[in-house]
C-alpha cells in the first residue's frame, strides 16, 4: 500500500529530498513555487485545501507522479501512515467494512463471476503464496467468508500488472459498463460530426495537462517516467474548436 506523495517542483526538478522554503508570488501553481518535500499519503487525504498551498499545489502533485515511479507494494504490509490516519482511523479496516456495509459478495462469489478457478485454502492454489493462505485459514472460518478487499488484495499478480486476475475482472468489467452503458459516449453514434471526433481524438493527456496546469515540460506519455530521450509536449496543445462553428 502507498504511503507517500512525492512533490516537484514545476519545472519537473527532483527535490524530494529537500525541504526548503519560499514564497508563492502569483497565487497557486505558480513558477516561482519550488518546494520540495515528500506527502504522507494519509496527510493528503481528505485535505484539498493542500492544492491551493504553495507547498503542494497541483502542478507539484502532478510533476510528483510523472517523474516517480509508482511504489511497489508488498502484499503483507500496509504502511503505518494507511493503518493509523489519526483519530483511530485504519483506511484498511474501513474499506473491509464498507465492503459488508453494503452487501458485496464474498472473493470466492466474486472469482466464481469472473469464471476463475475455485479458491481454497489449500497449498496446491496458485492464487496466492503459502504463507498468505495460511494467514487466510487462520482468519476466516471457511473460503467463502473472505472478504472480497482482503482476499483480492492478497492475490499473485498478473504479469506486467499490479492487480491479481479478481480485481483486474472488476475492474475492467466497470470500464466496460461505464463506456457502453453511456448513451452519450462520444464515439456512439450522432454524437459528433466527424471533423470533431477526429479533434477529439486528437487530444493526449499531455496536452490536457498542458492547457490546464502550469508546467513547464509534460511529456508526451505522461503515464511513463521521463528519461533523456523523452519527448515532451509541444506549447502547441490547445483545442481547435473550429469544427464547431
Amino acid at each position: 500500500m502507498l504511503d507517500d506523495v512525492i512533490l516537484f517542483d514545476q519545472n519537473g526538478r527532483d527535490t524530494s529530498r529537500r525541504n526548503t522554503d519560499g514564497i508563492c508570488n502569483s497565487g497557486i501553481n505558480s513558477l516561482s513555487c519550488e518546494f520540495s518535500l515528500m506527502m504522507n499519503l494519509s496527510e493528503a487525504l481528505r485535505s484539498p485545501d493542500r492544492l491551493y498551498s504553495c507547498q503542494s499545489s497541483m502542478a507539484s502533485l502532478v510533476m510528483g507522479t510523472i517523474k516517480k515511479h509508482s511504489q511497489l507494494s508488498n502484499d503483507m504490509r500496509v504502511a503505518k501512515t494507511i493503518k493509523n490516519m489519526g483519530n483511530g482511523l485504519d483506511l484498511i479496516a474501513i474499506d473491509i467494512e464498507r465492503n459488508r456495509d453494503h452487501g458485496t459478495p464474498s472473493y470466492t462469489a466474486w472469482r466464481n463471476y469472473c469464471g476463475l478457478s475455485a479458491f481454497t485454502f489449500s497449498y496446491n492454489s496458485n492464487t496466492h503464496r503459502s504463507n498468505i493462505l495460511t494467514a487466510l485459514q487462520t482468519m476466516y472460518i471457511t473460503e467463502d467468508d473472505v472478504d472480497l478487499y482482503v482476499g483480492a488484495s492478497l492475490e499473485n499478480k498478473l504479469e506486467d500488472a499490479v492487480l491479481g486476475p479478481t480485481f483486474a475482472c472488476i475492474i475492467a468489467q466497470q470500464m466496460y459498463d461505464t463506456k457502453y452503458g453511456d448513451r452519450f459516449w462520444y464515439q456512439n453514434e450522432n454524437q459528433f460530426q466527424y471533423e470533431q471526433l477526429e479533434e477529439i481524438k486528437r487530444q493526449k493527456m499531455s496536452m490536457i495537462l498542458k492547457r490546464n496546469i502550469n508546467l513547464s515540460r509534460v511529456p508526451v506519455n505522461p503515464f511513463v517516467v521521463p528519461t533523456p530521450s523523452t519527448t515532451y509536449q509541444s506549447d502547441d496543445a490547445d483545442f481547435n474548436f473550429q469544427a464547431w462553428r
